[in-house]
């Protein structure tokens, strides 16, 4: 308990400090006061001295010149001479004393004064001691003089304005209301300060009582107090050291936990990611970033829906998988990342439960298949390139017999033309026609093996407008007009025979888009560096965006005819020649496909810009 036996010296000190500046603000206020008062007598004793001056020069001119009054020329001379504001001049008072004969006096002279000077004049003319300085209206102070004559005593009436002795007599009345009004504020403040200094020492005292700890017996609340907080601090140092030691090894453990959970998903070669229960992403692994070209200090603590915003079918796993709180099964789908990455992922999702069993988020593991999917893709188009080679034995010599016999009858009708003198080109064409052909089918029966190229030097334009003259004279084509430009000429090493047959089945493709309507083919050059890039655009029907991938691969043709070898074919050619073929399609708007080939070019035209050519196939 806190007792107090001799006193309380902390509460004395506070009351002595709190009077102490009292006094010292009631000291600097008397000072204040006295100096004011010593400025205000200073100037009370100039006024006083200049107005005895101006007094005594006015006295003895009226005494020399005996008047009973002053000229207005007089006054004004004197008042420029001794800067003065009024001077009157009265017949002195009555011997009477008695009020009655001062007033009747003071009513002889009134009519000689201006009305406002009346009511201020009167008390000074009737009270106010002879040669002593007065305070009047505002700035203005009066003096009253004796003066005698040979015709009599007067009285000599001088006012002048004095702004600074005013001043003081002002502020000295200004500053003793003041003072008072201030001690009775510090009063206030006095009893308002001691009470709130005291009034927190007082609730320490009784809640350190409530709360049962035993203060120790002092004379001096403070020291009580602070040897309380003293004795608290050592016990929540003790505590704090105990925490920290407790701290220190949970942390070691959590830390230990922690690492080795790092090292667990950084070797993990599959992506894992982890979300809690509100979808907010906690860990993405090192696998994760780099498959899905993410960063997880950017994603973390972001929703995973950021991740999968171009694939919702993952979204949808993991949004089934938070909602029914069940693992999903095991699902293949494919991804695009940010980088436009087209990826085949393995998802498999398993809820993350905590010691009670209950869900508090889901783990995702994907691993990256493309590899896997690609190797899918090409065994499949092995098995139907092997399929394809059984197929093409026995065609491709019922073919090669077939173009031998047309190819006899061609020139045996060549011989007779001749015979009989008439002269027909397109007989010279078929033959040549027949020959490319009996030449791709040796080739085409090694279609399953590895080609053989026949580099030469060939002028690309030739070859392409060579390509549009077979189309020419094909029935099914003559509704298609086909673009093509002159300039620039362009000299390429290629397997002339192979590239015309991989262009022959682009173009083929590109018309049969038009369904036999009419329509335009656009081929153009794009010469680049050491590439060439040859256009073949159409404004058909298109090729819709999950049957790009597909055209390429054999036997896949969207048409009833078709029998899907003309692109693979035409896909196969350029890539021996170390080309590729790009596709760019939007359904009902057309086709662009690009023949992208390694060359060393020339441009053997005159430097005219590009022309183009229209033709008709006809």
């Amino acid at each position: 308990m806190f007792n107090i036996t001799k006193g309380n010296k902390f509460e004395s000190k506070i009351h002595l400090g709190l009077l102490a500046i009292i006094f010292i603000l009631l000291f600097i206020n008397l000072i204040s006061n006295y100096y004011i008062f010593r400025a205000k007598e200073a100037k009370h004793l100039e006024i006083t001295d200049q107005f005895n001056h101006a007094a005594l020069a006015i006295g003895r001119e009226i005494e020399d010149i005996n008047i009973t009054s002053l000229t207005e020329k007089q006054e004004e001379e004197f008042k420029q001479d001794y800067q003065l504001k009024s001077i009157l001049f009265f017949p002195t008072q009555p011997e009477d004393a008695s009020m009655e004969s001062k007033r009747l006096w003071f009513a002889s002279i009134a009519g000689k004064l201006q009305p406002y000077q009346i009511p201020e004049l009167a008390e000074k003319l009737l009270t106010t001691d002879f040669q002593t300085v007065t305070r009047g209206k505002g700035k203005e102070h009066f003096y009253i003089n004796p003066v005698t004559t040979r015709s009599g005593r007067y009285l000599l009436i001088l006012s002048k304005d004095s702004a600074e002795l005013a001043f003081y007599d002002d502020s000295q009345k200004q500053i003793v209301i003041a003072s008072g009004i201030a001690i009775i504020i510090m009063a206030i403040i006095y009893l308002m300060l001691s009470r709130s200094i005291f009034s927190p020492f007082r609730k320490i005292k009784d809640e350190a009582r409530q709360a049962g700890r035993e203060m120790k017996s002092t004379t001096d609340d403070a020291e009580a107090i602070v040897l309380e907080y003293r004795s608290i601090i050592n016990e929540l140092k003790e505590k704090e050291r105990q925490l920290l030691r407790l701290n220190k090894e949970i942390r070691h453990k959590a830390d230990s936990l922690e690492q080795f959970n790092d090292y667990l998903l950084a070797s993990i070669e599959s992506g894992i990611i982890t979300v809690d229960n509100n979808g907010s992403i906690i860990t993405v692994n090192n696998a994760a970033q780099r498959l899905l070209n993410i960063d997880y200090e950017i994603v973390k603590g972001k929703s995973y829906k950021s991740i999968f915003t171009l694939d919702n079918n993952i979204s949808n796993i993991i949004t089934d998988a938070l909602v029914n709180e069940d693992n999903q099964s095991y699902q293949e789908l494919e991804f695009v990342t940010n980088d436009n990455r087209k990826l085949t992922l393995g998802i498999t999702t398993s809820i993350i439960t905590d010691a009670q069993k209950e869900s508090i988020g889901v783990a995702v593991l994907m691993s990256d298949l493309s590899e896997i999917t690609l190797l899918r893709n090409e065994l499949e188009i092995k098995n139907k390139l092997a399929t394809l080679g059984e197929m093409t034995g026995g065609l491709a010599h019922q073919l090669r017999n077939s173009m031998g016999a047309i190819s006899g009858y061609l020139n045996l009708l060549k011989k007779r033309s001749k015979k009989k003198g008439f002269k027909d080109d397109s007989i010279e064409a078929l033959i040549n026609e027949s020959r490319e052909a009996q030449d791709l089918v040796e080739r085409f029966l090694q279609f399953s093996k590895p080609l053989q190229l026949n580099y030469e030097t060939h002028v690309l334009n030739v070859l392409i407008n060579e390509v549009i003259e077979s189309f020419k004279i094909r029935d099914d084509c003559k509704c298609v007009s086909i673009e093509i430009p002159q300039e620039p000429v362009i000299i390429i090493e290629i397997d002339g025979l192979l590239f015309k047959q991989a262009l022959t089945n682009i173009i083929e493709n590109s018309i049969n888009s038009y369904n036999s309507e009419n329509g335009l083919i656009k081929i153009l050059y794009e010469p680049s560096g050491s590439e060439i890039t040859i256009k073949i655009q159409d404004f058909g029907c298109g090729i819709r965006p999950d049957d790009i991938e597909k055209i390429f691969t054999p036997f896949y043709s969207s048409r009833p005819s078709g029998n899907g070898l003309g692109l693979p074919l035409a896909g196969k050619i350029i890539s021996m020649h170390s080309g590729r073929i790009a596709v760019e399609s939007e359904p009902d708007k057309g086709t662009i496909f690009s023949i992208i080939l390694p060359c060393k070019m020339s441009d053997l035209g005159i430097n005219q810009g590009k022309m183009t050519q229209n033709t008709s196939i006809s």
